[in-house]
């Protein structure tokens, strides 16, 4: 668990699963009052010869109005490439994140983060 800066900022969740598989998400807020979700499945590899790994994987944006009587959607696709390097039980991460939201209206953008997140360990 961590927190990202940029856009999205918020909070950030990674688990791992086997075989060089993760899966992560966001969960942020944004100007226009609405309350989102990012989550991504990434593959990542660690790069030869460097401290680095560079993982990338395809995902999807969900997201709605808070405090609204009729909620409006936000619905979109998007993929994460990014770096990221682990010292002890941290994670320092650096991902772009191209979006085609098609909900409520169709927007490209394209978004950068960096963050930090503390690996808990659960027995």
């Amino acid at each position: 668990m961590g927190v990202q800066i940029g856009r999205p900022g918020g909070l950030a969740i990674k688990w791992y699963r086997p075989d060089s598989i993760a899966y992560d998400g966001v969960l942020s807020t944004d100007a226009d009052d609405f309350v989102l979700g990012h989550f991504h499945r990434l593959w990542e590899r660690a790069l030869p010869t460097s401290p680095l790994h560079f993982y990338a994987g395809p995902g999807a944006l969900i997201g709605a109005e808070r405090l609204s009587r009729s909620p409006r959607l936000r619905l979109g696709l998007s993929t994460e490439v990014g770096l990221n390097f682990y010292a002890e039980r941290f994670e320092v991460f650096l991902h772009v994140t191209p979006t085609l939201r098609f909900l409520p209206n169709r927007h490209v953008r394209v978004d950068g983060n960096v963050g930090l997140r503390y690996y808990l360990r659960f027995r």
